[in-house]
């Protein structure tokens, strides 16, 4: 399943939760033409193997705000680039062996929570974490 904003200066604001899971064939939000901002959640459940879900965004056209949630569910694959309020959160939960990449280079986080229970190899994050504005939670 793909969602993809055509045209341009599309608007989206997810208030709730877009649970991203992939079955199968994977799944990808492109948000490239528009602007989405989330004061909810996004779950992104690869579920059937590394980078089987994928956000394609940019720090301009995707914004998490105070109260805001990504989670990375999945081992591996990329966390998006977007503009992270002080008060929103990335929370990783899916690492079992491979780190994350992240799309922007040394963003921003707000809060950064690690809570990978089934993660069984040591894992650097050198040169993907080096600002975190509130919380530094593992």
């Amino acid at each position: 399943m793909n969602i993809v904003f055509t045209g341009t200066k599309r608007t989206m604001l997810i208030a709730d939760s877009l649970i991203m899971t992939a079955l199968g064939g994977g799944i990808t939000y492109d948000g490239t033409n528009s602007l989405t901002t989330r004061s909810g959640s996004i779950k992104n459940d690869g579920s059937t193997g590394v980078n089987d879900g994928s956000i394609v965004s940019t720090v301009a056209n995707l914004s998490f705000f105070s109260g805001g949630i990504y989670e990375h569910a999945l081992n591996g694959g990329t966390i998006p680039a977007t503009t992270w309020d002080a008060a929103s959160t990335c929370l990783i939960t899916g690492i079992t062996s491979t780190v994350p990449t992240v799309e922007s280079f040394a963003p921003s986080f707000g809060n950064f929570t690690w809570n990978c229970t089934s993660q069984n190899a040591d894992l650097t994050l050198a040169g993907y974490l080096n600002i975190v504005n509130a919380t530094l939670k593992f």
